[in-house]
């Protein structure tokens, strides 16, 4: 196979794997009235417990004042907390309100039942193999991030 085909075999497949998850978390977002970046943002600092705005904005490749602005509209929904440094007042920090590790946890307790039928279908060979390749896509799309 070409390289340029393989190129747009791999681009069709990340668009395709996009429109899935998109898919399957449509209706969670519109249940929370939060947006994809909105739910991997808790997502991402549910697993930090407390973090800088700045933190969450790296991670994502996001512009300062755009987290900010983002972080700020998850407060007064009431997901999330913003608490100022002592040290230094330009640094913001934030972490999960008890409404952000509520919903926070009924949605992977949603995702667990949907992903949970799915993979006990497999045998755990079959998992560990599908749980493998997720891996080597996901170091295959670090390589191509560090890359830019």
């Amino acid at each position: 196979m070409r390289l340029i085909d393989l190129k747009n075999q791999a681009w069709a497949s990340f668009r395709d794997i996009e429109n899935s998850f998109q898919k399957l978390l449509s209706p969670i977002y519109d249940q929370y009235n939060i947006s994809s970046l909105q739910l991997r943002v808790l997502s991402y600092i549910h697993t930090k417990k407390k973090c800088t705005i700045g933190e969450v904005g790296d991670y994502f490749g996001i512009a300062g004042g755009n987290i900010s602005n983002l972080c700020k509209k998850l407060e007064l929904d009431g997901y999330l907390t913003r608490t100022r440094s002592t040290q230094d007042r330009r640094v913001v920090f934030v972490s999960l309100s008890p409404k952000g590790k509520r919903t926070l946890n009924k949605i992977v307790d949603t995702l667990e039942d949907l992903y949970g039928e799915s993979i006990h279908k497999l045998d755990e060979n079959e998992a560990r193999e599908v749980f493998k390749h997720m891996e080597q896509i996901v170091a295959f799309l670090s390589d191509l991030v560090h890359l830019r």
